[in-house]
Protein backbone atom coordinates (compact mmCIF):
# COMPACT_ATOMS: atom_id res chain seq x y z
CA UNK A 1 0.00 0.00 0.00
CA UNK A 2 2.74 2.09 0.72
CA UNK A 3 4.16 2.29 -2.47
CA UNK A 4 0.36 3.10 -4.32
CA UNK A 5 0.38 6.67 -2.44
CA UNK A 6 2.66 8.27 -4.43
CA UNK A 7 0.50 7.30 -7.88
CA UNK A 8 -2.32 8.10 -6.40
CA UNK A 9 -0.99 11.82 -5.17
CA UNK A 10 0.26 11.90 -9.02
CA UNK A 11 -3.12 11.23 -10.63
CA UNK A 12 -4.79 13.49 -8.10
CA UNK A 13 -2.19 16.43 -8.96
CA UNK A 14 -3.14 15.51 -12.51
CA UNK A 15 -6.64 15.62 -12.24
CA UNK A 16 -6.36 18.82 -10.03
CA UNK A 17 -4.48 20.43 -12.73
CA UNK A 18 -7.21 19.78 -15.68
CA UNK A 19 -9.60 21.59 -13.23
CA UNK A 20 -7.32 24.87 -12.61
CA UNK A 21 -6.93 25.53 -16.16
CA UNK A 22 -8.28 28.42 -17.78
CA UNK A 23 -11.94 27.74 -19.34
CA UNK A 24 -10.92 28.70 -22.83
CA UNK A 25 -8.28 26.11 -22.59
CA UNK A 26 -11.52 23.63 -22.66
CA UNK A 27 -14.21 25.07 -23.51
CA UNK A 28 -16.88 25.00 -26.24
CA UNK A 29 -16.91 27.71 -29.00
CA UNK A 30 -18.63 30.99 -27.75
CA UNK A 31 -20.81 30.99 -30.72
CA UNK A 32 -21.43 29.30 -34.10
CA UNK A 33 -21.82 31.99 -36.76
CA UNK A 34 -23.42 30.89 -40.19
CA UNK A 35 -22.25 32.97 -42.91
CA UNK A 36 -23.49 33.82 -46.37
CA UNK A 37 -23.86 36.61 -48.73
CA UNK A 38 -22.39 39.71 -48.75
CA UNK A 39 -19.65 41.22 -46.58
CA UNK A 40 -20.14 44.83 -46.89
CA UNK A 41 -18.72 46.60 -44.28
CA UNK A 42 -14.84 45.65 -42.48
CA UNK A 43 -15.44 42.75 -40.11
CA UNK A 44 -13.09 40.58 -37.83
CA UNK A 45 -13.74 36.72 -37.69
CA UNK A 46 -12.83 36.31 -34.16
CA UNK A 47 -11.12 33.40 -32.28
CA UNK A 48 -13.36 31.33 -30.05
CA UNK A 49 -16.43 31.20 -33.07
CA UNK A 50 -17.07 28.69 -35.57
CA UNK A 51 -18.02 30.18 -38.91
CA UNK A 52 -20.05 28.31 -40.97
CA UNK A 53 -20.49 28.70 -44.41
CA UNK A 54 -23.75 27.88 -46.05
CA UNK A 55 -23.62 29.64 -49.11
CA UNK A 56 -21.83 32.18 -51.48
CA UNK A 57 -19.65 34.61 -49.51
CA UNK A 58 -18.47 37.56 -51.34
CA UNK A 59 -16.13 40.41 -49.58
CA UNK A 60 -16.91 43.43 -51.37
CA UNK A 61 -14.53 45.86 -53.13
CA UNK A 62 -12.79 48.12 -50.33
CA UNK A 63 -13.73 46.33 -47.80
CA UNK A 64 -11.49 43.62 -45.72
CA UNK A 65 -12.37 40.53 -43.67
CA UNK A 66 -10.15 39.84 -41.06
CA UNK A 67 -9.77 36.15 -39.59
CA UNK A 68 -7.96 35.87 -36.14
CA UNK A 69 -5.70 33.19 -35.48
CA UNK A 70 -7.06 30.10 -34.58
CA UNK A 71 -10.80 31.14 -35.81
CA UNK A 72 -12.34 28.09 -37.26
CA UNK A 73 -14.26 28.47 -40.80
CA UNK A 74 -16.53 25.37 -41.73
CA UNK A 75 -17.99 24.67 -45.17
CA UNK A 76 -21.54 23.09 -46.01
CA UNK A 77 -20.61 20.20 -48.15
CA UNK A 78 -22.30 21.49 -51.95
CA UNK A 79 -21.03 21.28 -55.10
CA UNK A 80 -18.72 23.91 -56.57
CA UNK A 81 -19.47 24.93 -60.28
CA UNK A 82 -17.72 27.98 -60.24
CA UNK A 83 -15.95 31.13 -58.32
CA UNK A 84 -12.80 31.18 -57.15
CA UNK A 85 -11.20 31.90 -53.69
CA UNK A 86 -8.32 34.66 -53.96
Amino acid sequence: MRRTYPLVLAVLFALSIGLLLPPSAHAAPDAVIVVSGNISSDTTWTNGNVYYVTGDVTVLTGVTLTLEPGVIVKFQSTRVDKGSLT
